[in-house]
């Protein structure tokens, strides 16, 4: 498990925190494009699912953030397209 620290990671208690604020309109705007869910994804077969790009080419789960306006199940597709290399119908994926 030690070779995982390699990766870009944050650790707790070694945030730096950022002194710049941002005004309020840019504040609104900055919550309207950072999607706060996401969507991991666990495919039935074993064979398919390892990964094929950073932050770890291994064995994995798939999924991360959803974007603005995004369908769970657009964001699973599109993660698994991306990650494994997997081209699947976002009707495939249920919550």
């Amino acid at each position: 498990m030690d070779d995982l620290f390699h990766l870009r990671h944050f650790t707790t208690g070694e945030y730096n925190k950022n002194r710049t604020f941002l005004s309020d309109e840019d504040y609104s705007l900055a919550l309207d494009v950072f999607v706060k869910g996401c969507a991991d994804v666990m495919l039935c077969d074993p064979l398919s699912h390892q990964r094929s790009v950073q932050p770890q080419k291994d064995w994995w789960f798939l999924g991360g953030r959803m974007q603005a306006g995004e369908e769970p199940h657009v964001t699973a597709a599109r993660h698994v397209r991306r990650e494994a290399g997997v081209d699947l119908a976002p009707q495939r994926f249920r919550a």
